[in-house]
């Protein structure tokens, strides 16, 4: 079972588990430093009748990503996360009738250390 998932219908995100929303609406995913982490889009909802997912893409900025898909999931491995601000992913499916689904999940790092060092012992 995947930590992270995230269901899509027509309108965009459903329903998630493990997942963020970021200001702009849209997924947000955060990584620690060196972990490696599975985000699992189930287009379900959006498919309609007998319609497949054909093949899927993904192009990264700040993160590793490969995509591979098990229609009607796609299957995203995320890695190597390097940034804190609007890196993330654009993930392009292609379903079996043509049509393309375009999406973007945010991908931060989360740096635990410096979030710990900013809180003062008041004495």
């Amino acid at each position: 079972m995947s930590r992270y998932v995230i269901a899509f219908d027509p309108q965009g995100p459903a329903a998630s588990r493990g997942v963020h929303t970021d200001r702009s609406g849209e997924p947000l995913v955060y990584l620690d430093e060196g972990e490696v982490s599975t985000v699992k889009l189930d287009l379900t909802g959006y498919l309609q009748g007998a319609e497949t997912v054909s093949s899927a893409a993904a192009t990264a900025d700040g993160v590793t990503a490969t995509v591979s898909t098990s229609s009607p999931i796609v299957t995203l491995v995320l890695s190597a996360a390097t940034g804190w601000t609007d890196e993330g992913v654009k993930i392009t499916v292609t379903t079996s009738t043509g049509d393309k689904w375009v999406g973007t999940i945010r991908v931060r790092r989360r740096n635990r250390f410096s979030l710990e060092e900013n809180v003062r012992d008041y004495v």
